[in-house]
């Protein structure tokens, strides 16, 4: 995962676990730069911002305001960041993208594909969601203190964040088993 580059007053903390890439940063440089995120990645800001400058492939540069946790899907979009007044910190985290569609074949989820053949999460700029957040910080305290069962915790936390990315946030179908399609059609005509 590219990261911005780290200074002395910087702490940027990459880690690789089975099927995901995970890089924690604390970025304390301030000012203009563009810094362009990888697509299909996950972002979480953590510290609030009064304004942030922005842009989406190439287009123009927008301001806003940045909310404590807000949550980014990069998609296949270009987004880059342009400017920040105060430091920032952030989790950016993606999947491998032969686990995720393993993953999702392994759980007859079809997958929306784009243009190079990978999965396609929906692009979504700073919203807030709950479930990413929550995962984002734990994944944030174990890549900073490397604790105990790390690997079993690890693994768990990104199959719920699969789980939960896969279900909300790409174009998919779930495929019923033949078996539990009599089942749901019955159920269907008792109604």
């Amino acid at each position: 995962m590219p990261s911005q580059p780290s200074s002395p007053q910087s702490i940027i903390i990459a880690k690789e676990w089975d099927g995901l890439r995970f890089e924690y940063g604390q970025l304390r440089e301030v000012g203009e730069f563009d810094f362009t995120m990888p697509q299909q990645a996950i972002s979480v800001a953590f510290a609030p911002h009064e304004e942030v400058t922005w842009s989406v492939d190439g287009g123009s540069r927008q301001t806003t305001a940045l909310p404590a946790g807000s949550v980014f899907l990069y998609g296949d979009r270009t987004f880059t960041w342009h400017q920040r007044q105060k430091e920032s910190e952030y989790v950016n985290f993606m999947f491998d993208d032969a686990w995720l569609q393993q993953m999702a074949a392994d759980n007859q989820i079809d997958l929306k594909a784009t243009q190079t053949g990978t999965l396609a999460f929906d692009t979504r700029l700073i919203f807030s969601d709950p479930t990413i957040l929550h995962v984002a910080q734990i994944l944030r305290n174990e890549a900073k203190a490397d604790g105990v069962a790390s690997k079993m915790l690890v693994e768990s936390l990104r199959n719920v964040l699969a789980v939960h990315l896969l279900r909300n946030y790409t174009d998919t179908r779930v495929s019923q088993p033949k078996s539990n399609q009599h089942l749901r059609m019955r159920s269907m005509s008792f109604k």
